[in-house]
């Protein structure tokens, strides 16, 4: 297919050692049902057949270009996608995600529509390693709603790699800001919400992977800290007088036998049998009489009947003790 002469979008997704996931998430791009396009590949210095995956769908698209950087992480590879970006909208993609056939057309449908809002995400479907459903992600739909869970400290409000902003606002603010690496999608749509609005498409238009060692416990404090500077800082810019709330926490499960239980709990509220069983036979696997193991067994295998077990046995230890 011919390069778009000014694509309407620019696709930029900031890609390190991802060679596993990364044929899945590119082809996902290619494939999007609006082709006026531009996918910017940002290589961050991978060590790994990242450049070689990316250089060969150059070749075979036009509409594919790489560009190959020093490591210096995800802001660096962001701002370097953005720089280079021709379209009129930009689309963030991650190099492990898969994006469904019709997000482009039904983000620039309603960008189209709506010039008032700067940024449009959409809901996100959690999937696992193996691509295996686990369950939407809390969501929510007006600039309202999202604005408020950020100026609250609640992140995700618009996840990341479902987004499309307009270029010439994004631009404008300068991009993402080096300052805040692990909290830089907070802070931009903070400061995109004072220029437009924000909102979600309700419908499900991207597969968000979650791996095990996707987010480390050191890194969720690193995140709370500078969330807890980027809230002073929005509050004094926004003039507003109200306490600045304390970023929650967001507590990592302690094993890998936890993980797999948090995520057989997911899947199992969501109604992925097939994946809670799956992981619940892993928890097992790894950690057979961790109670979160053990809580994940019961409810997944027993359904209904679980709470009333789980609570005579909780009663039975109780009186042992």
């Amino acid at each position: 297919m011919a390069a778009p002469t000014t694509p309407q979008i620019s696709v930029v997704m900031p890609v390190y050692n991802a060679q596993r996931y990364l044929r899945e998430a590119v082809d996902s791009v290619l494939e999007q049902t609006y082709d006026n396009f531009e996918l910017i590949a940002s290589n961050d210095g991978s060590t790994d057949d990242t450049r070689q995956i990316l250089e060969g769908y150059a070749r075979r698209d036009p509409r594919v270009k790489v560009l190959n950087r020093a490591n210096t992480g995800i802001v660096g590879a962001l701002n370097d996608g953005l720089d280079a970006a021709r379209g009129t909208f930009i689309a963030r993609m991650d190099a492990d995600d898969i994006s469904l056939p019709q997000r482009f057309s039904r983000q620039v449908e309603y960008l189209e529509k709506h010039p008032e809002c700067v940024a449009l995400g959409c809901k996100g479907l959690q999937i696992d390693s193996d691509g295996d459903p686990l369950g939407p992600f809390h969501f929510v739909s007006s600039h309202d709603q999202i604005d408020g869970e950020f100026l609250k400290g609640i992140g995700g409000a618009i996840l990341h790699p479902t987004v499309m902003i307009r270029a010439e606002v994004l631009k404008s603010i300068g991009g993402y800001r080096a300052d805040f690496r692990h909290a830089e999608d907070f802070d931009l749509f903070l400061r995109l919400a004072e220029k437009g609005r924000l909102a979600n498409l309700p419908e499900v238009l991207l597969k968000y992977r979650l791996h095990p060692k996707s987010v480390s416990h050191v890194e969720r404090q690193k995140q709370r800290q500078l969330k807890a500077t980027i809230l002073h800082e929005t509050y004094r810019r926004r003039g507003l007088t109200d306490p600045v709330p304390d970023p929650p926490l967001i507590e990592s499960p302690d094993s890998t036998a936890d993980l797999h239980a948090l995520w057989g709990m997911m899947a199992h509220r969501a109604g992925y049998k097939k994946t809670a069983r799956k992981h619940a036979r892993l928890a097992l696997r790894t950690a057979p009489l961790r109670a979160n193991t053990l809580r994940t067994l019961a409810y997944v295998f027993l359904g209904p009947r679980a709470a009333g077990i789980l609570r005579r046995l909780r009663r039975i230890v109780a009186k042992t003790q």
